[in-house]
């Protein structure tokens, strides 16, 4: 059977298109277990402005509608008291800020301040951010102002950079051993900077220093396990296995434990990595980001998903797309190679 040129181009297109939609690799993530845990969370008091802050994120993170109410509810807390919690110091008006961007408020007027501008204050002339400079603040800094759609200043990222070891990781005292709650927040930092060089050292260092279980040790492996998951799946590497170390340590009620009590930020964090997004890209709208059926309380299985990770940095893990490309290759040589040749009437 001989096609005609044009149906070979249209077929063309649509190889194309499929094969460019399985080059955007998947994040891994289980939903169910996040939705769990924010579950959790709903049904505890939180008033600490702070606390209610991660909780909005973590809530936008899982984006389970049928906790709307108590997304409501901690949004109102927030402009209650956030006010003054944020006037404490710049990073604290970043994280205020992160929140309520994460839930759809304008930082710029949703507490009769401009966080915003809090935040660009509260950056040094030598690029150093808050009232404890290193890279959790700054990495909160240029989430905050990624987020609102301005400029991260160049000056901050050369600062973030002497916190970087020369193992690629990042700690929270210049000279101090990398650890991974600095490195995370870094990453986050990075990739809104758009540093590709840097990125790479410090997934270098994740990599070297994941454990086999999937965790990463910390002064609590689930929040330092989970903010490097949710990190890492921002520059789009693939993080199943800490995702299903995360499951494994979830309680029968949804929540996460510090010092063997269920803890709000630990459980917060949590949802993050299991949602597999970032604190650049929580995003509150109601509805669930990918159908996820809740696995059962404890399962050690992630379900993946397919989560949209958007880094600015335009780096990703090349193992989740090098497949796809190589058969876009083969398709694209061998429809070339037939055009070529002169049809037969």
């Amino acid at each position: 059977m001989i096609l005609r040129r044009s149906t070979v181009v249209a077929w063309l297109a649509t190889v194309l298109a499929l094969l460019v939609g399985l080059a955007v690799p998947a994040q891994a993530a289980d939903l169910g277990a996040a939705q769990r845990a924010t579950a959790w969370m709903g049904q505890q008091s939180i008033d600490d402005p702070g606390k209610v802050a991660d909780a909005l994120i973590a809530l936008a993170a899982s984006n389970d509608p049928t906790q709307a109410p108590v997304v409501d509810r901690l949004t109102t807390t927030l402009k209650d008291k956030g006010a003054a919690y944020a006037a404490g110091a710049p990073e604290a008006a970043a994280k205020v800020a992160v929140a309520l961007e994460a839930v759809g408020a304008d930082p710029r007027t949703a507490l009769g301040t401009d966080l915003i501008a809090a935040v660009k204050n509260g950056i040094a002339s030598d690029g150093s951010f808050g009232s404890y400079p290193g890279p959790f603040a700054s990495g909160l800094a240029a989430v905050a102002l990624t987020r609102a759609d301005e400029d991260v200043p160049a000056a901050l990222g050369t600062n973030l950079l002497t916190f970087q070891g020369k193992d690629g990781g990042f700690s929270y005292q210049a000279g101090q051993p990398s650890d991974a709650d600095s490195t995370a927040l870094a990453l986050q930092a990075l990739t809104a900077l758009g540093d590709d060089a840097s990125i790479r050292k410090a997934v270098a260092w994740a990599d070297q220093n994941i454990q086999p279980d999937g965790s990463y040790a910390g002064y609590n492996p689930v929040n330092s396990t989970a903010v490097m998951a949710s990190a890492l799946a921002a520059t789009g590497k693939n993080v199943d296995a800490s995702v299903i170390y995360l499951t494994s340590q979830q309680q029968a009620d949804g929540s996460f434990l510090n010092a063997g009590t269920p803890d709000v930020l630990a459980t917060a964090q949590a949802a993050l990595g299991l949602s597999g997004v970032s604190y650049l890209d929580a995003t509150w709208s109601g509805s669930p980001a990918a159908s996820g059926t809740p696995s059962p309380a404890g399962s050690s299985t992630a379900t993946p998903a397919a989560v949209p990770a958007t880094p600015a940095a335009g780096w990703l893990d090349p193992s989740a797309w090098l497949g796809s490309a190589a058969a876009l290759v083969v398709v694209v040589g061998a429809v070339v190679v037939g055009l070529r040749r002169p049809s037969r009437r």
